[in-house]
């Protein structure tokens, strides 16, 4: 068990959650939830990280739930179906035990409609079931051309272009496309170590690729929530707690700095608007060489062309102009 456990909100990373909002929505990572259910008799035991955010969303809890009984301040959905592998096998019953179980023993909620939980299950599914294997797909191919050492600058660009190709052949697997999901690995290919340390690529041989893949994309299913959670403007602040550095960083790629809508417009538009401000990983050779970097801003923009001829991929992340100012940052 990790010691130090971390806290992403939507304007970066927060140091005391206890300062969070009244109105605001923690989101435990798969972890995190683990680490509670399986430590429920010395939660009070763990290190003191997990006892600041045990704290914290209790206060919470008893102020928006028990006493109010408006909202409850914790959302472990997306946990809750990973823990319980939703993307296998749907199985509602499953999960159920799990979110009751983490609702009761941690934070002694007990009435609970089980079909609004229902309602929130069939809301997370149909996020993971548009966005989890599509992710996971474009993973697993990065994760194949992934050079074990980085090349030239050339390898570099054939790397890049051999993924790309994979994407523009196989749109037809894809639901969305852009944003970290895209951007981290062509950092990875031109040798970030911070890039392939949020692929996980130092797993691989030991683990398989399905495993990795899979581990990852649910990595890239937060940072898609994320996106949601600040433009669906539900709450105050998401909150986003787990003791992996590598899914941290990934959520610390973008602070959100835009405006914010209604679900209802957000259902609306194809293409998802990214206000804020991106802090790309850091990339020696791409710092080094703007032949480099030019060339991959060039294939990258071919491809995001060839993504909008195609209305059922929905575009994240970046224009195509925003491709070459992210480029630019890593430079800068």
């Amino acid at each position: 068990m990790a010691a130090k456990l971390r806290f992403v909100g939507h304007s970066g990373e927060l140091w005391q959650p206890k300062l969070a909002p009244a109105r605001s929505m923690f989101i435990p990572d798969a972890n995190l939830v683990l680490t509670l259910l399986n430590n429920l008799s010395t939660l009070q035991a763990l290190p003191k990280a997990y006892r600041h955010f045990l704290q914290a969303s209790r206060v919470l809890v008893r102020l928006q739930w028990h006493d109010r009984a408006h909202f409850i301040p914790v959302s472990p959905s997306l946990a809750v179906l990973e823990l319980s592998k939703q993307d296998e096998q749907l199985d509602f019953q499953k999960y159920l035990k799990y979110y009751q179980d983490l609702m009761l023993r941690v934070y002694q909620i007990d009435n609970v409609d089980s079909r609004w939980i229902e309602n929130c299950y069939v809301l997370a599914c149909n996020l993971m079931k548009g966005e989890l294997h599509s992710i996971q797909q474009t993973v697993r191919a990065a994760l194949q051309y992934m050079p074990s050492t980085v090349g030239s600058n050339d390898d570099i660009v054939r790397a890049v272009d051999r993924y790309c190709g994979w994407l523009e052949d196989n749109f037809h697997l894809l639901t969305s496309l852009g944003g970290p999901s895209l951007f981290v690995p062509v950092l990875a290919f031109a040798g970030s170590q911070e890039a392939r340390w949020i692929l996980k690529v130092d797993k691989l041989p030991r683990s398989t690729l399905e495993d990795v893949s899979r581990n990852v994309a649910w990595d890239f299913m937060y940072f898609i929530y994320r996106e949601i959670a600040y433009l669906g403007n539900q709450y105050k602040n998401d909150i986003f707690c787990t003791a992996d550095d590598a899914l941290a960083q990934l959520l610390l790629m973008k602070i959100h700095k835009g405006p914010r809508f209604s679900l209802a417009r957000l259902k609306s538009h194809m293409d998802i608007p990214t206000g804020g401000h991106l802090y790309p990983l850091p990339c020696a050779r791409i710092e080094g060489s703007s032949k480099l970097s030019q060339a991959i801003e060039e294939r990258l923009n071919a491809l995001w062309q060839r993504c909008s001829s195609h209305p059922d991929v929905v575009r994240m992340g970046f224009e195509a102009a925003d491709l070459g100012r992210a480029l630019d940052s890593v430079k800068s």
